[in-house]
């Protein structure tokens, strides 16, 4: 029991380290291409926040003591967390499809995240058992990640400021 306990502990470490640079690498996916495309509506923006929030499931791994990317890394576990999400947002703005896009771009950011990691995993089980690994950094890295909660929050202040705001407005 003590090396479980110890396994979770650990868990709990390094998720607090690779959460802020999921959540900053999902604020400046979503909020990015939000200000790309020039979305105004606020339905999309709650999406975006979904997705963002949820940018972090598949790290449960750690909390639970499971292999890291080996069962909750995969898109798999993205349209499981998309179906789960639409269902609770069924009877709102954004509907089915906003929650699922919610979901399972919350899992799809964090993927896209972890493939520009030196450790690869298999992101399409149980369709592929393709490996994925660029080797750009490594997710333990503080400056990265860091880096792209800075960027992230940098991003979405600006969106917020180009369109909600009104202070600068290019469309």
């Amino acid at each position: 029991m003590q090396d479980n306990h110890g396994a979770i502990e650990e868990g709990l470490r390094r998720f607090n380290v690779y959460a802020r640079g999921h959540l900053g690498l999902a604020l400046l996916i979503s909020f990015g291409l939000l200000v790309l495309l020039k979305v105004k509506d606020f339905n999309a923006v709650l999406v975006a926040a979904i997705a963002t929030a949820l940018s972090t499931l598949p790290d449960v791994d750690l909390k639970l003591g499971l292999p890291h990317r080996k069962y909750t890394h995969n898109v798999t576990v993205g349209v499981i967390a998309g179906v789960a999400v639409g269902i609770l947002f069924l009877d709102t703005s954004i509907g089915f499809l906003g929650g699922f896009l919610g979901g399972f771009g919350g899992v799809l950011l964090h993927l896209i995240g972890d493939a520009f990691t030196h450790r690869s995993f298999k992101p399409f089980l149980p369709f592929s058992g393709l490996e994925v690994g660029f080797k750009v950094f490594r997710s333990s890295n503080r400056l990265v990640n860091e880096g792209f909660l800075c960027l992230g929050l940098a991003v979405t202040a600006l969106y917020i400021i180009i369109v909600h705001a009104k202070l600068l407005n290019p469309w």
